[in-house]
């Protein structure tokens, strides 16, 4: 009897601190042999021993070893939808589940989202994930939840009016990433969001499934520590905005694009830009990187916060 193959998407970029826990994860995926599972590792031109780490890893799972993976290797793009799109094309299986490389995955999760979308001859479903610190320690009250829209406009009010977004916590056929052009290229933050945008216009509503599937390692120096600023946040809902404003009237009423218009602050003199650059959006996470060390160097000294705002702000002008 042949079973539907699920094939793990996981880019990875200088990840040789994180690397090996995302394979053991993966390998200790619970088929039940309704599954087959294959991993696919795209390198984008690591300089730090990414890739001796990574073969270290595949040695140190303990028998039986089952574990089929493949490692792609390319020179920097800096582009995690590029890595993603070369690991798909690549791919064997039925079914595509995005893992980023210092993210762990939860046993059954391949299992049951594959025998969900096999029942029911869905394209995507998607379930919750846990959110950790850089020790593995658990962020309370940091979930991510999902929502069971009753529909697609439901669920496209609810992504542009910032009440729901989807990240990397779902898995659709590979016929449907193909149906509707794969990841964008060109976007370098959010393209999750963004590819799950295009399966719901062309009508394809993910569906919610009340599952853990990944713990999320926040490390402090993860592509989309960008986000915690809010402004970022905006710019990149409102480039998201840009791009299907001509196909959202024909899902959404017009009240609903007078909400979204409001929520991000869209006026008829609003300049609409592209997605945060890649540039732009790495020295901001850089900076809030920084930024979060110094503030705990301030607290341990008991000094305020805009005395951590005021030292980084001297660093910065003498560098």
């Amino acid at each position: 009897m042949t079973v539907p193959r699920v094939s793990v998407i996981t880019p990875v970029y200088n990840g040789a601190d994180h690397i090996a826990a995302c394979i053991a994860s993966v390998a200790a995926s619970v088929t039940c042999g309704r599954i087959a599972v294959e991993h696919i590792i795209i390198d984008d031109g690591s300089t730090d021993g990414t890739v001796a780490a990574i073969d270290r890893a595949v040695t140190a799972l303990p028998p039986p070893r089952t574990y089929e993976g493949r490692l792609l290797r390319f020179r920097h793009s800096g582009k995690p939808a590029y890595c993603r799109n070369r690991g798909i094309e690549a791919a064997k299986g039925k079914y595509i589940f995005c893992l980023d490389h210092d993210d762990i995955l939860v046993q059954n999760t391949l299992r049951y989202l594959a025998s969900h979308l096999e029942t029911t001859a869905s394209e995507i479903a998607y379930g919750d994930f846990l959110r950790c610190d850089s020790t593995m320690v658990y962020e309370i009250g940091r979930d991510y939840y999902g929502w069971p829209h009753p529909n697609g406009r439901a669920a496209l009010y609810s992504i542009f009016n910032g009440d729901h977004f989807y990240q990397h916590s779902f898995m659709f056929t590979k016929r449907l990433w193909h149906q509707v052009g794969g990841y964008d290229e060109a976007i370098t933050y959010g393209e999750d969001l963004d590819l799950c945008t295009r399966f719901i216009l062309a009508g394809h509503l993910p569906i919610h499934l009340p599952i853990t599937t990944h713990i999320h390692r926040n490390h402090g120096k993860n592509l989309t520590a960008c986000y915690a600023h809010r402004s970022v946040w905006l710019a990149e809902k409102q480039a998201l905005y840009h791009k299907y404003m001509h196909q959202l009237p024909l899902h959404l009423t017009p009240d609903q694009i007078s909400d979204i218009q409001d929520a991000l602050q869209i006026t008829a003199s609003t300049h609409l830009n592209g997605p945060l650059s890649q540039k732009a959006a790495a020295a901001l996470a850089g900076f809030l990187y920084e930024y979060r060390e110094v503030e705990t160097e301030q607290r341990k000294k008991g000094t305020d916060l805009f005395s951590a705002i005021r030292t980084l702000d001297l660093r910065n002008s003498h560098a």
